[in-house]
This record gives C-alpha cells, structure tokens and sequence, in this order.
C-alpha cells in the first residue's frame, strides 16, 4: 500500500476517503441509531442463532449457518443485537477500504481507486436489516481485494494472505449462499488477470503458469466447499450446501405445469405435479395468480411485479402446501423432489425457462436503476461499446479516446463483468430479481461506471484539442501513476 502512503497527494485522497468512510457511519447512526430493521427471513436466522436447535437439525435448515453463527458471536460479545446495523456498516466501510488499497497495490492510480471505491461506500442499503445481505457483499468485496492482492505478486504472496482468500471465500456463501459463485469467480479471475498483466508487461503469454495459478486457486476454493458437502451426506443423506434450492425453483417451473405435462414425467415426480396442479385450480381464481400464470404462457415476463407475484403464489402458496400433503414435513425429501421435478419441467419446456432468465437479467437492470439511477441504463451502455471497442480497434479512439481500452480499464470490466454476471445468473436460475438480490451484484458494477467517469474526467483534462494527439496523450497518461 505504499504507493498511497509515501506520496503526499495519496495521503490526502486516503484520508478524504476516510472522511467519506467517516460521514457515511455518522449519517447511519443518524438515521437507525443502536436498532435494527427485521426482514421476513430474519426471525430464522435468528431462531438458528439462539442455541435452542440441535447442531444436527441445523444442518437439514433451508438457511446456512454463517449468519446465525455471526448473530451468536454478536449477542455473546455485546448481550443483544443492539448495534448490530452500525457493526454491518463498519464491516461494510472496512471492506470497501481494503478494496481500495488492493487497486492502489494493484497499479491503479490512486485517484482512481478512490473514483471506484466512493460509489461503494455509500451503497450500502441493507446494514440495518439482520439478513446475510449486507455482511454477504461485504465479505465478497474482501474476496476481489484479495484475489488483486495475490494477482500483484503471485511468487511473493504469504501463506497468510492465500488462508485469508480461502477463508473469506468459504465464509461468502455460508453467510449467503447466492455467494456460491465465487467458487468459479476466483479461479477464473486468477487465471485471466496474470495474462493481461504478462501482456501489458510485453512479457511472453504464460499460458501454462496462469493454468497452474488457476488450479491452485480451484483447490483453495472448490476442496472446503466439497468437503462440507460431503459431511452433510453423510450427517443428514443430502449433498449440497443447504436443502433450500428446489424450493426456490419449483416455485419458477410449476407455473410450467399443464394436464399433458403428467405423461411426459418420471414415474416419481408425477405424484407432486398432479398435487401442484391441483393445489393452484383451487386457488386460481385469485386473480393475481391467475395473471401470473397467463404471463408466463404468453412468455410476457418483463413485468417485474408480476414475475415476483407468479414466484410467491407458487411457492409458498401452491407448490409447498401439495409437498407437505405427499412427504410431511420431511424438509430435505421436499426439496429433492422439488428439484428433480424441477429438473425435468426445464428438459420438457426449456424455452420457458430460458425466457425466464432473459428476463430475470432485464428486470434486474430495471431494479438497478431503481436503487441506482442510472446505472441500469449506463451499465449495459458501457458494456456494448466496450465490446465495439474490441470488434472496431483503433478507429473509435479517433472520436472516442475515452474508451482506449488500457490495462487497468481492462482489469477493472472483466471483475465488473464476470462478477455481476455470475452472481445475477445463480439468482435468476431460481428466483426473480429481488432488490436484496441485485444489491450486491450492483457493488460489482459501481466501480467499473465509476472508474469510466474518472477516465473521462483525466483525458478531458489532459488530451489536446486536436484528434491527432488523442493516442499520444492518452500514452503520457498511462506513463505513471496519477494521483
């Protein structure tokens, strides 16, 4: 980090982020003081947290147990969850923090880290609410911090440092599940960032060492998450990290259910869609649900509240009710058979299914705008001319200079990209765009528009007037580090 603290311009763009870092808890204090904010889902959490269910049956839980766990060493170190808003956001603050000096470490100019890193530190939505959201998204800013930590000095980085990103990464989806691509995000990113930087150096590609990197880095990600899931089948007879992800699916593929459909399923799944089926014809002349079902069939699911209305009906209100009358209350059973019909739905009517992930990506745009205006316009804008840029080559740089496709803007879109894209699909596989769902992927994306804007500012700034020199100057700026 001592690209920030030996020269004096860093120091003081450092402690202005800290200022911001500083503002941002004084103005949540402000507004929640020492309470906190109950979800729907946060009285499980804390059920799980309260000790009184056997470690076993905690393992059968549709929640993980990173945030229950979380929840007990708070209330053990400070006696209730007072402050429990204000810890999330000091986390969330310390995250975005190590984030920033990871870029400066990295390369970055030290103004643009602080340009990437602000958005984020003043995105926080969710600290008050007792739900894995916001320590979740925390924990993943702490993962590309040191994932760009280790990319900077591979041969040099200490046992320590490489505990720390297998730790934080199994940590990320035992707090939040929907964190569970991380396990990919990590590899791949660590085989991606050495070939740029071998490129940007003009040293040779390195293709066998970066496959090398990256298999080290699938071992420290991929070996714990086996591991827990092979303690669970044989503990609890279920291979996974939570009995939670049919319930969550069944609930996008049964509106695909049809009185044709019962002859083109298995023998054992045939038994639950006739009860779903059954369950939804007596409530359907709820008209809401009724709407619901139509949308899906005429494949009209742009409609964000009706996609979120068709997921609640049908699952809690359908599907779980004809689950219970067939296996009882047998948690783990509902959610295996949840998922092999629902695996079979998708092979029978794959184009509704894909039609439903279409639309999970556009509606979770129309989300982002709405929490960040108007980064769900600006966001895929900035994604379609980088992709010109790479398809056209120099001939935008003549009109364009801002999107000269540098090495720290190549860095900086593929974490954006790979980041968001990954988390937002593991959602919209199974659930519609929730705002708690997108929140974290827009932590991803914030620093990309961020760091676009810098560019914009600098080359304003420092590119002559003449078109000519757009190339040159936009050279003399990558030179050295600007502050």
């Amino acid at each position: 980090m001592n690209g920030f603290i030996t020269t004096p311009s860093g120091r003081v763009i450092t402690m202005l982020l800290f200022l911001i870092m500083g503002i941002n808890l004084v103005s949540g204090f402000h507004w929640i003081h020492f309470d906190y904010v109950l979800d729907a889902d946060s009285r499980g959490y804390m059920q799980l947290a309260g000790g009184d269910v056997p470690w076993l049956k905690q393992l059968t839980s549709a929640r993980t147990l990173g945030y229950p766990m979380f929840l007990r060493g708070y209330r053990l170190l400070f006696g209730d969850y007072s402050g429990l808003a204000m810890a999330q956001l000091l986390i969330h603050d310390l995250s975005c923090f190590l984030f920033y000096a990871a870029l400066v470490r990295f390369g970055f100019p030290v103004s643009a880290a602080f340009f990437a890193t602000v958005p984020i530190v003043i995105a926080d939505n969710y600290f008050a609410v007792v739900m894995t959201d916001s320590l979740g998204a925390s924990i993943g800013l702490i993962i590309i911090a040191l994932l760009l930590r280790i990319s900077t000095n591979p041969s040099g980085t200490s046992f320590l440092t490489w505990f720390a990103l297998t730790f934080f990464t199994t940590l990320s989806y035992h707090v939040r599940p929907a964190n569970l691509p991380f396990i990919c995000i990590v590899p791949l990113l660590g085989v991606l960032i050495p070939l740029m930087r071998n490129s940007h150096q003009r040293l040779p590609t390195g293709w066998r060492n970066a496959l090398k990197m990256g298999t080290v880095y699938s071992v420290a990600t991929v070996v714990p998450f086996l591991a827990f899931c092979l303690i669970r089948l044989v503990l609890v007879g279920h291979f996974g990290l939570v009995s939670f992800g049919g319930i969550n699916v069944i609930a996008v593929t049964a509106p695909m259910i049809k009185p044709e459909t019962f002859s083109l399923l298995s023998a054992d799944t045939r038994p639950l869609a006739e009860a779903i089926y059954k369950e939804k014809n007596k409530i359907i002349q709820d008209k809401e649900i009724s709407d619901s079902y139509i949308y899906i069939h005429n494949f009209r699911m742009h409609d964000k509240r009706i996609t979120e209305a068709l997921y609640q009906k049908y699952g809690a209100w359908v599907s779980e009710p004809a689950a219970h009358v067939l296996y009882g209350e047998d948690s783990v059973k509902i959610n295996a058979m949840f998922t092999k019909l629902s695996h079979e739905l998708i092979r029978i009517y794959p184009k509704e299914y894909l039609r439903w992930i279409i639309s999970g990506f556009y509606n979770s745009f129309q989300t982002m705008n709405k929490e960040f205006f108007p980064a769900g316009y600006v966001f895929p804008i900035l994604v379609l001319t980088i992709l010109i840029r790479f398809v056209a080559g120099p001939i935008t740089l003549k009109t364009a200079p801002y999107l000269e496709f540098d090495y720290h803007f190549k860095i900086l879109t593929i974490i954006s990209l790979i980041t968001y894209a990954a988390l937002t699909l593991l959602f919209v596989l199974v659930e519609p765009p929730l705002t708690r769902y997108v929140y974290p992927t827009i932590l991803f994306v914030l620093p990309l528009l961020a760091f676009f804007i810098w560019r914009i500012g600098i080359i304003t700034l420092t590119v002559p007037a003449h078109p000519a020199t757009h190339e040159q100057a936009h050279d003399q700026n990558n030179k050295g580090p600007i502050s």
